[in-house]
């Protein structure tokens, strides 16, 4: 028994030996190091997330202000660019804003989707990549529904991965869309025409419009980095305001 006892106390102490050389010492961080870069390997090989989340405060905020009639103050003796900026002061007043927009941009609601994407590209006013996002938009809207179609966008303009800037852009051409949903819905409601309905094609130059449109949302700050909440207020209201006076959407 003894020797039993004897040998079992020599092993422990060849064990402890063993364990105390450098070398195994070595050998186990090698194995911990390993072991660590395969976690962080298998990490890598899953898809990153996004940095950026869509945010629809601009348009609770409108619609439950029902900010989206500033085209009351129209007056049947002015030009349509004329009454277009009566609309734009209106809206720089309610907001306390100073947001700039060429007469060029108010002239788009003559135009066709395709003149409207072309004029945006020449003057700086829409990327090719926005084009397309827009252009499947329309798609979807007329083989899917709303809903569908804006879910979609907002993963095809999260694949672009954007910059902080584009992103706010983004962000702002989607809530923009919904508040013109919302808002031809309520004219439905009041017994005008729906937006959705009325002819193939018609959400094309309706985003086409509004794409052009949130190029100007930078103009009232400074510096342009990233939208402020009333800059990107005034000009969600201003492109609703503009699109609802498109041919497309008075139902002609």
């Amino acid at each position: 028994m003894e020797k039993h006892y004897n040998f079992l106390k020599i092993k422990k102490m060849n064990i402890i030996k063993i364990l105390r050389k450098p070398q195994l010492s070595v050998i186990l961080a090698s194995l911990v190091l390993f072991v660590s870069c395969s976690q962080y390997d298998t990490i890598e090989e899953q898809p990153a997330q996004s940095k950026h989340t869509f945010n629809y405060e601009l348009y609770n905020d409108i619609i439950s202000k029902n900010k989206t009639r500033f085209d009351v103050v129209k007056k049947s003796n002015l030009t349509d660019i004329e009454n277009d900026k009566l609309i734009l002061k209106a809206i720089n007043d309610e907001f306390n804003t100073d947001l700039v927009v060429p007469d060029d941009y108010f002239r788009l609601k003559n135009r066709t989707a395709e003149e409207i994407f072309d004029i945006s590209l020449a003057k700086g006013w829409a990327t090719n990549d926005e084009i397309t996002i827009i252009k499947k938009f329309a798609d979807d809207v007329e083989s899917s529904d709303f809903k569908n179609a804006i879910s979609n966008m907002e993963n095809n303009i999260l694949t672009l991965n954007p910059s902080k800037k584009e992103f706010a852009k983004y962000n702002l051409l989607v809530n923009s869309l919904k508040v013109i949903k919302h808002d031809s819905a309520a004219k439905v409601d009041a017994g005008g025409p729906i937006l959705v309905t009325l002819a193939p094609g018609c959400w094309l130059q309706a985003a086409a419009v509004v794409l052009a449109g949130t190029s100007f949302a930078l103009n009232c700050i400074s510096p342009a980095v990233v939208l402020v909440f009333p800059c990107a207020l005034s000009t969600a209201s201003l492109l609703v305001a503009t699109t609802n006076f498109h041919n497309c959407m008075e139902g002609l």
